[in-house]
Order: C-alpha cells, then sequence, then structure tokens
C-alpha cells in the first residue's frame, strides 16, 4: 500500500461538508455522547443472548475516526446472521423498543431493514437491524466469522467489525445505494489510514462476489485522494468484456455521483445492481426470493376465522 501521511484530521471531511461553527461542534459532541449511551444500552440489552454487530456510522466513529462525533449520521445499525434477523427483534421489543410499521414488510423486510425507536429516557435514534447490508438479494455472507473477527464493545456480544470486513460492508453499502453515500468514502478512508489490509480485502470480496463493488468504491476514493491508494492497492475486476462496457456507460468513479444515471428504484434499479454483482445466479434467485415476499407483503390478510365452520 502507498506510504500515507500522518493526518489530525480525515482529508475527505472537507468535501462531504462545509466547516461548522462552535455551536454546530457542540452540537456534534452531544449527539454523539447520545449515540454512544444508546449503543452501550444496546450492548447491555443484547447481552449474552445473540451474536450482533454495530456497523456503519456509529461503529466507525466509535472505532476509526480521529475525531468520532465528526462522523454525521441519523440512526444506528445492527447487523446479525439472517437466521436471527426476527429474534433480534423480538429481544430489542422485550426490551421496550417500538418497531415502525412492522406491517407495511412482514415478509421482506429482513431483505431490507426494520427500524425500531428506543424506549423513554434513552436518545430518540432510530435502530435499524440488517439482515445484510446488500438490499433485495444479500450475498452469501459467513457472518459468524465476521463477528469472530469482530472487538467487543462492551461485555456483552456486540461487536465492531475487524478494519478489513468493514472495508468489504462500506463497499457493498455503497454499491447498493450506487456510490451515491458521500460518507461511505470518508468512512474507507478513516479504515484505511487506520492500517487495513486491502490485500485480505481482496480475497474476502472474492470470496462472497463483492470484487466490482469493491473496485468501484476504492477507484471512486483514489480519484478523489490519489495518494492514499497505489494501483496494486486496487482490486482485479472480475467483469467479461461485454459487462465491462456495461459498467462504463452505468458509472464513473472519477467524476461526483458515480453513476451516470439518476438514483433508481424498481426494475431499473435490480438491472444496475445486477450489472455490479459478481454472482449473476444467485443474484436473481435473491431477486425472485424478494419479488415472492412483497407479493405476500401486498396479499391481503386473512381473517383469523376464514376456513372455520
Amino acid at each position: 500500500m502507498a506510504a500515507l501521511p500522518t493526518a489530525p484530521k480525515l482529508e475527505l471531511l472537507s468535501w462531504v461538508r462545509e466547516p461548522h461553527t462552535e455551536l454546530q461542534r457542540h452540537a456534534e459532541q452531544a449527539l454523539y455522547l447520545a449515540r454512544t449511551h444508546l449503543v452501550e444500552q444496546l450492548d447491555h440489552s443484547i447481552g449474552m443472548e445473540l451474536p450482533v454487530l454495530l456497523v456503519k456510522g456509529a461503529a466507525l466513529a466509535l472505532s476509526t475516526y480521529p475525531t468520532p462525533w465528526e462522523r454525521a449520521m441519523s440512526d444506528v445499525d445492527l447487523l446479525v446472521d439472517s437466521s436471527r434477523f426476527l429474534a433480534l427483534i423480538k429481544l430489542l421489543k422485550r426490551k421496550g423498543y417500538e418497531e415502525v410499521q412492522p406491517q407495511v414488510r412482514e415478509h421482506s423486510r429482513s431483505l431490507l431493514e426494520a427500524v425500531l425507536l428506543p424506549p423513554a429516557p434513552m436518545p430518540s435514534i432510530p435502530v435499524e437491524v440488517h439482515a445484510s447490508l446488500d438490499k433485495v438479494a444479500p450475498r452469501r455472507w459467513p457472518f459468524y466469522r465476521l463477528w469472530e473477527r469482530g472487538e467487543s464493545v462492551g461485555n456483552g456480544l456486540l461487536r465492531i467489525p475487524s478494519l478489513e470486513d468493514h472495508v468489504l460492508l462500506v463497499a457493498i453499502h455503497l454499491a447498493s445505494d450506487e456510490f451515491a453515500h458521500a460518507w461511505g468514502l470518508v468512512d474507507l478512508e478513516a479504515l484505511i489510514r487506520k492500517g487495513a489490509d486491502l490485500k485480505v480485502v481482496e480475497e474476502r470480496a472474492r470470496m462472497c462476489g463483492a470484487s466490482t463493488a469493491l473496485r468501484l468504491a476504492l477507484m471512486a476514493l483514489k480519484h478523489r485522494l490519489p495518494a492514499i491508494l497505489s494501483e496494486s492497492d486496487l482490486p482485479h475486476g472480475v467483469a467479461s468484456v461485454a459487462r465491462a462496457r456495461l459498467l462504463s456507460k452505468l458509472f464513473d468513479p472519477s467524476t461526483w455521483p458515480v453513476s451516470k444515471t439518476k438514483p433508481s428504484l424498481g426494475w431499473a434499479w435490480i438491472a444496475k445492481q445486477a450489472a455490479l454483482r459478481d454472482d449473476p445466479l444467485h443474484f436473481l434467485e435473491g431477486v425472485g426470493a424478494y419479488a415472492l415476499a412483497r407479493a405476500l407483503d401486498r396479499a391481503p390478510s386473512r381473517p383469523a376465522h376464514a376456513g372455520k365452520r
């Protein structure tokens, strides 16, 4: 990896936001303390019942950012194995958390996320529960290996992913968001400056079919911070010539936003995600499973007495 100069601040912070006033800095610090308190309470609530990962903003602020309250965010993200998704929601509800509109996506929310609000007097910061940071069609994640490699938040089973796993999680989330989430690039800068081994990241990306997503995310970072990565740090893509041409029509890492088209929804989003995936058959299977789940979401609920005589 290219030698990195030591810096008291992350260089991309000035790219994602304007300099803050003293009052804004105090507000940031207060919000950071509130999030930290919420994370401590989450660790206590989860206790020794379920292995859970704290990911993205709150986790990176606690573990990676030189000045933690400078990482802006609006929620706290938890990642759990898909087989324990509902168990974690039930556990948090027993602790007083309230799920936001669970009936709207009863069958498909594990393929997106569930949002819960903490009980009073905890800070009213949404907690998002994820079974994957992919949307619609989750990649094959060895969740428990990620959890085993993670660092404990406190005395319970809540952990923060390793630097290398977090780089990959951030890259996958960026790809799912069509590389529109500017803070994702700041997160990558923070993780790399902290010492993430990109060769390890590349190997793990290959194992879960995320090499293309990782390459585009790191290329976008390098175009904004040329000195942070050498060419050898960029993972090799696995795209065929036809797929490489398609990707070049959809994304340009040298520009911002990276996507050449407007943010997509529905089938247009699925088509763009298909170009980013290195596991096309698995992706198509996931899309089919999601379509079925959404059909079940929309189906009229059957009265409890239906079918009885």
